[in-house]
């Protein structure tokens, strides 16, 4: 084996290495920031939601089953890193801010979206209970949706 072949396959290994370590360290960071994003939304609207549970004690249970709406989701429709429901007392969905055809067509490949799936785990579900007086009227489900930010 000649000296130049072998720099040349040590070159192309070193590059390969690079490249390799670059990618790595890209999907860590973007996994990294999406969780941030996602969390920090999370926070922000568990504020909001818990604002308007707080308000909705005071109204009489009755009233609140003649709204078709209490928390008016699908105005959250642009509210890209939560999927957030509203269940009655009975379990069924009421309420809901997500609506199909705002998912994006358009995806990353596989091993990326699959590469960066472990950031869901680490972020919970949170309910929270809605009550009108001492009645349970049903329960809010904020659920962290990574897919806008994976697409993105």
């Amino acid at each position: 084996m000649t000296l130049k072949l072998r720099l040349n396959i040590l070159i192309t290994i070193l590059l390969l290495l690079i490249t390799l370590m670059g990618a790595v360290f890209t999907v860590k960071n973007a996994r990294k920031n999406v969780q941030a994003e996602v969390s920090s939304t999370a926070t922000l609207a568990l504020h909001m939601l818990d604002a308007e549970i707080l308000g909705l004690k005071t109204i009489n249970p009755e009233e609140l089953l003649q709204r078709d709406s209490l928390f008016h989701l699908h105005g959250l429709k642009n509210l890209r890193h939560l999927k957030i429901d509203f269940y009655n007392s009975a379990g069924y969905l009421q309420d809901s801010n997500r609506v199909e055809s705002n998912i994006k067509k358009d995806k990353p490949p596989s091993w990326f979206i699959n590469s960066m799936g472990s950031v869901t785990t680490e972020l919970s579900i949170t309910k929270r209970p809605v009550f009108s007086g001492n009645k349970l009227v049903g329960n809010l489900v904020i659920t962290p949706d990574i897919s806008y930010e994976v697409i993105e």
